[in-house]
Formats: structure tokens, sequence, C-alpha cells
């Protein structure tokens, strides 16, 4: 039995570990506390938002949240409109600058090429080596 390279790749590679999602309820609060404001006008805010989101996209305008990232209106081949959104560049580089405190996965294969994975992967799986 062979294994397909990419699934070999996708194994080994390494990920983060995500704890539970933060709900609207825990940022809210935590947005609160940050902005000496009250739960309910952060919660009421960040709903606004997603209201002003989806209102401006319908008119067909891209809506640009700074620091956070762009959400664009499109439409599909079969007519479904949708939204895109393109993440700011700056929240990319920010989370390589501060701290990371959560828990990767394979973190010993950082740095290692899709190819250096695929020999470890055919190391440790003899019996399922890539398909060439």
């Amino acid at each position: 039995m062979t294994t397909k390279r990419i699934t070999a790749i996708n194994m080994l590679r390494p990920r983060t570990l995500t704890s539970t999602m933060v709900d609207m309820k825990t940022l809210a609060s935590y947005v609160a506390t940050r902005a000496n404001m009250s739960v309910s006008d952060v919660s009421h805010a960040l709903e606004e938002l997603h209201n002003a989101v989806l209102f401006f996209c319908a008119l067909g305008h891209s809506v640009k949240l700074e620091g956070l990232g762009v959400y664009r209106p499109d439409v599909e081949l079969d007519g479904t409109k949708t939204i895109h959104y393109r993440i700011d560049r700056d929240l990319i580089k920010n989370i390589n600058i501060g701290t990371f405190a959560a828990k990767i996965e394979n973190a010993e294969n950082m740095g290692k090429t899709p190819d250096e994975l695929v020999t470890l992967w055919n190391e440790i799986h003899p019996e399922e080596p890539v398909a060439p």
C-alpha cells in the first residue's frame, strides 16, 4: 500500500493545536475591559459592525477594517453571492513578533522541506511509503 505525498506532508507538518473558539460574549467582555466600555455596548457595536459589512458589501463596496482585513463582495459562476475576506498583513506580521503560546503539533518538523517530510514519512512508515 502507498501513501499520497500530500497526505504524508500534512500528517507530519507543524500545525497549531487550536483551543476552544472564543465566542462573541467572551470577545465582547475582553474588549469591554480593555476599552473601558460595557459588555453590552461592545456586543452591540460588534453586531452593528457585522451589519455594516453586510450592508456595504451588498451595495458592491469592499470594506476595509484597519488592522483586520478587507471584505469584498463577489458572485460565483452559479450566481451565488459571496463575500471574500483578505487578512491584513500586519496581523500576520504581528503574530510573529509577540509571544506565541499556542501548542504546536510536530514542532520538531519546523523548517523542514516537503521532501524532508516525505523522507521522514518513509522512515516511520516503511509499510506505506509515499507513492512515486
